[in-house]
């Protein structure tokens, strides 16, 4: 009972005094000719009537209209408060918050654009600003100055790109407004021109990366019209007003660019230190999930949602972390491949160092595989590409591996010519066998490589170099399962190191070749099924091209070895089909070939030589190069990997 009393006689509650002036307005006394029995009544609200092109009839309308951010209508009663505690509330605002509001609603702007109650509410925003501004011009009041300061809007076309501001004349512009809205000066002009530009204000604006000095075109205008309808004195009195005017607003326009540049530099700042809060968010997140090895190992300013200047919210991280997670896998598995790579790199260089050691002590030239090659091979194969057992017991079980070389090069060697061998072809005339391996020195033999031109001889196949530079290309689902580890095993080895010997499969039978060369042979008087290539060497003779024969006076005749006839034949005479071939030269014709080919020996570019003892390569006579500097032994060698075409060259007799 006494809670009861105690409510009763409380204070009543505090109420809007613009509601209850509304409220009277609506229940004052009536008049004489209304019976006292009647009620006042409120004028009944107008039904607003909604048109067809406002409410939404179709689904697509009502999915825009869903679309809208914000909660709508939760505000709207917000102008029924008490004017006092609205005006407190607004206080502790910024000045771009109250002019957003101010353009919210009708009634939020008549609140907020009232001269005297709202006063207070201007001054205490802009002390709220966390860059005080200068103080406000005579000649703006507080709502306009805050515009001027924090608005976004241009004040010739009002779009929201108004990013220009016009200190001296007070305005807000956009890029585009400038061209149409200021003019630039004249170099050259009259007195009055001159005068015009003096005591017009000159604004020096960026615009797309260049400076610009423009007047504002109304201003310059007005200046120009008055100039020239004042007399001599009054325009000299105006000329010092405007430059007076000019003064004083130079040292609060100084102000306002100072303070500008104060709240650009803030601004930056706040965003810097956001996406640094961010970046430490989520890579904090990152080393929870077990990735602080690549986050480390990388840097991680290029990861999705880094750079972004908000703050990391649940939400966000959620949408973020799969994207993530799959980069940062993508990195651990780069991270270990090179990281097995550099492991794999040190037993590759021992494995470079024993099969150096090996060729060193063969007789030169010699066919010895790269050490690609035979790291692909057991035993090597399970030590170079060993990367868990630890670094001591890797490098003393590679050293011990020395004897296993010389087997190896056998073994590939035997592998090399079973694949060469079935490429030649089968001898249609008998029919009985097919060449084999124990024909691959024959004479007629020739191999072809993708990229290069001239036939390949053997054993010059076996170290061509273009078989060993080319880099592998996955065939895909061809591939076999040995093939596909192959392919990543060697993707941990050097790129110095090269590609294995043939590795491509890019080795062909020249049949061009071989049909040139059986004719140069016959032509020697040798037989194309027995004849070896050394052997051809060793009769050294000299053939005659039948279908180049000049008929002159002097009756000269095109002569030269069997290489470089074979050569001949496919470069000149291979698409025609003329019965003259060749003719094999007497002794006496030899001589003269011989004789004329080393008259012009001093114009033919020697090939490359090899010095016997330390391996140094030349296209010179190694005893006019530098090699003497280090090695007095003059022993050389033509490397098998040597052009087909070189000296002694076709010669004329």
């Amino acid at each position: 009972m006494a809670r009861r009393q105690h409510t009763n006689n409380a204070a009543p509650q505090r109420t809007s005094a613009r509601l209850k002036a509304k409220v009277d307005t609506h229940t004052e006394a009536p008049k004489e000719s209304t019976p006292p029995s009647t009620i006042p009544q409120s004028i009944p609200r107008k039904k607003q009537k909604l048109s067809n092109s406002i409410v939404p009839q179709t689904d697509n309308e009502r999915s825009a209209l869903s679309k809208v951010r914000g909660r709508r209508g939760h505000l709207k009663l917000m102008t029924e408060m008490p004017l006092d505690i609205l005006l407190e509330i607004f206080s502790y605002l910024q000045p771009m918050d109250l002019l957003h509001l101010a353009r919210a609603t009708k009634a939020l702007r008549a609140i907020l654009m009232q001269r005297s109650g709202a006063a207070s509410v201007w001054k205490s925003a802009f002390s709220n600003a966390a860059q005080t501004p200068p103080s406000c011009p005579a000649d703006l009041n507080l709502p306009q100055y805050a515009n001027l300061l924090y608005g976004r809007h241009c004040q010739f076309c009002n779009s929201v790109y108004g990013t220009l501001v016009d200190w001296f004349n007070r305005i807000r512009t956009c890029s585009s407004c400038i061209t149409s809205k200021y003019q630039s000066g004249t170099l050259n002009g009259d007195e009055l021109v001159q005068n015009t530009e003096l005591i017009t204000n000159r604004w020096v604006v960026r615009i797309a990366g260049h400076y610009s000095a423009v007047f504002l075109k109304q201003d310059y205008d007005h200046n120009l019209q008055t100039l020239r309808s004042l007399s001599d004195t009054a325009a000299l009195a105006f000329i010092a007003d405007r430059k007076r005017l000019k003064a004083a607003r130079s040292q609060h326009i100084s102000a306002c660019i100072r303070w500008e540049s104060r709240l650009k530099r803030d601004h930056r700042d706040d965003l810097q230190k956001m996406r640094t809060n961010r970046r430490e968010a989520i890579v904090g997140k990152l080393r929870e999930l077990g990735y602080g090895i690549e986050v480390d190992w990388r840097q991680v300013r290029d990861l999705p949602g880094l750079n972004v200047s908000k703050p990391l919210t649940e939400r966000v991280w959620e949408n973020l972390r799969p994207d993530l997670i799959d980069i940062l896998e993508a990195m651990r598995e780069q991270r270990l491949h090179e990281d097995r790579s550099l492991v794999v790199a040190k037993h590759f260089g021992i494995l470079r160092e024993l099969v150096d050691k090996y060729t060193k002590k063969q007789p030169k030239p010699a066919v010895v595989p790269r050490a690609i090659d035979l790291a692909l091979m057991e035993p090597f194969r399970s030590a170079v590409f060993n990367t868990e057992a630890k670094k001591e017991s890797r490098v003393t079980e590679l050293s011990k591996l020395e004897d296993h070389v010389q087997p190896l090069v056998a073994s590939w060697q035997d592998s090399a010519n079973e694949f060469l061998a079935g490429l030649l072809p089968s001898i249609k005339r008998s029919g009985k066998h097919k060449l084999g391996t124990s024909q691959l020195t024959l004479a007629a033999i020739f191999f072809r490589c993708h990229w290069c031109t001239e036939p390949i001889s053997y054993p010059r196949v076996l170290v061509h170099n273009c078989l060993t530079k080319t880099r592998s290309r996955s065939n895909g689902d061809d591939d076999s399962g040995e093939e596909i580890e192959d392919e990543k095993l060697l993707a941990l080895v050097p790129s110095y190191a090269g590609m294995p010997w043939n590795y491509d499969k890019e080795v062909t039978f020249d049949e061009e070749a071989w049909k040139c060369a059986r004719s140069v042979i016959v032509a020697c008087g040798e037989d194309p099924v027995t004849v070896t290539a050394s052997q051809m060497d060793d009769k050294d003779r000299r053939v005659e091209c039948l279908q180049c024969r000049t008929q002159t006076a002097r009756g000269n005749r095109l002569v030269m070895k069997w290489r470089i006839a074979v050569l001949h034949e496919i470069e000149k005479h291979w698409e025609e089909t003329s019965s003259k071939g060749w003719s094999l030269l007497g002794d006496d014709d030899v001589q003269k070939a011989k004789v004329q080919e080393a008259k012009n020996k001093s114009k033919w570019r020697e090939g490359p030589e090899r010095c016997v003892r330390c391996d140094f390569a030349s296209s010179r006579p190694l005893w006019t190069s530098r090699h003497d500097q280090h090695c007095s032994e003059r022993a050389t060698y033509t490397p098998l990997d040597a052009a087909m075409k070189r000296p002694p060259y076709a010669v004329k007799i």
